[in-house]
């Protein structure tokens, strides 16, 4: 049954360590103390202390749709809240859900589609032991397009199990049809995801109206952050900017990962998306070979397929790069630029299976009718990671 949540409630759902005394007592998340929490606020909001078993690492919150009436539901199940539109905060306080690394792995499948749910939980493992700062399940990397609906949810919940609030979960929930994504973005939510990663997939290619009215249906289906996935290699359609800032008119738009531009530099772009609507936006970037340059210009977040094979080198290279370290980013830049070429000539997802092989992580291979990589090209796999693991060239 749903808990009805009241002031007088609150306080006994919630750790004291999340508590700040004083004459005017709020909560505030112990890894983003510089948005705090009324209780008044915290009414209109789910958060990971209602999820039991798992702990309360951060203080994800998830903003419903404007109504006259808010309503959100844990994804565990058993919260629903009720609130009135005048207990909301001004500015939903989730950007901070997308900072720093944000690792992206392979899912482990046989031939038939089948997932390796405990490959799933030890590849998710590691990349928690690694330090990263969130991991993103079933993106492109992660072959959601190959899988079936069922497959998809049960990634998420392997991952999910390990993860227990550790750190963001993001899911990918991208699908041909409307519908599709919708159901795909409440499973998501159920199987314990903390965002959604959201492509504007389609056979036919689709119009800025189109788009724009895809992520309105899902935003008025779900709680969760949406991260809009800007990604015309795949698409063949490119988020403009005229459609970004009629994207963050929906509640729970809160983060845009894209390339690195192609007519501008990093710093313009970053510099136009900070004005106006988009200001409030986390701004990634998905070219791992680009990615650090675009921390140290003032991204938000590194988007990485690297990181889901090689995580402890590229929370040294991120940490660098957010410290203006440009002798270190180079340094593992340099390290990281065979693998990197490798992945412009092969695409990522080939080169990402094949190292995954290489590294004893699975033997899992790309879903066919995706080839795996030939024997000559796994081997320049195999010293493009001798390079980066052990930084010198054969």
């Amino acid at each position: 049954m749903p808990l009805p949540l009241s002031k007088a409630s609150l306080g006994q759902l919630l750790p004291e360590r999340l508590k700040v005394q004083g004459p005017n007592p709020y909560y505030a998340c112990p890894l983003c103390t510089e948005w705090p929490f009324t209780p008044q606020a915290l009414l209109a909001m789910v958060t990971h202390t209602y999820c039991a078993p798992r702990p309360v690492a951060h203080l994800s919150v998830y903003l419903v749709n404007l109504r006259n009436v808010f309503t959100a539901a844990a994804h565990k199940g058993g919260v629903a809240v009720l609130v009135q539109p005048q207990d909301l905060p001004m500015e939903p306080p989730m950007k901070s859900l997308f900072r720093g690394l944000s690792a992206f792995p392979i899912t482990p499948a046989n031939a038939e589609g089948i997932v390796d749910t405990d490959g799933v939980g030890r590849l998710t493992q590691r990349l928690l032991d690694a330090g990263v700062d969130s991991i993103g399940i079933v993106g492109s990397t992660g072959i959601y397009p190959y899988l079936a609906h069922e497959e998809r949810t049960r990634t998420i919940a392997a991952a999910a199990e390990v993860v227990r609030g550790q750190v963001p979960l993001i899911a990918g929930v991208g699908s041909l049809r409307t519908d599709e994504t919708i159901r795909l973005a409440q499973d998501a939510a159920r199987a314990g995801a903390d965002a959604l990663l959201l492509t504007p997939l389609s056979y036919t290619p689709l119009t800025e109206d189109e788009v724009f009215e895809l992520y309105k249906a899902v935003c008025e289906a779900t709680y969760l952050p949406i991260v809009v996935y800007n990604t015309p290699t795949t698409t063949h359609f490119r988020i403009s900017r005229h459609l970004m800032a009629r994207l963050t008119a929906l509640p729970n738009v809160a983060a845009f990962k894209t390339p690195l531009p192609l007519a501008s530099t990093v710093r313009e772009e970053l510099n136009s998306l900070r004005e106006g609507a988009t200001s409030h936006l986390s701004i990634g970037y998905s070219d791992d070979w680009g990615a650090a340059a675009a921390l140290m210009e003032g991204a938000d977040t590194w988007y990485s397929v690297t990181a889901g094979l090689l995580p402890e080198l590229c929370v040294a290279l991120t940490k660098a790069a957010l410290a203006r370290k440009g002798g270190e980013v180079a340094r593992l830049n340099e390290r990281l630029q065979p693998l990197w070429m490798l992945d412009r000539a092969f695409n990522s997802l080939r080169v990402a299976y094949a190292a995954a092989n290489e590294l004893g992580l699975t033997e899992a291979q790309p879903p066919l009718p995706i080839l795996p990589l030939t024997k000559e090209e796994r081997q320049g796999v195999a010293r493009a990671l001798r390079v980066a693991i052990d930084g010198t060239l054969d």
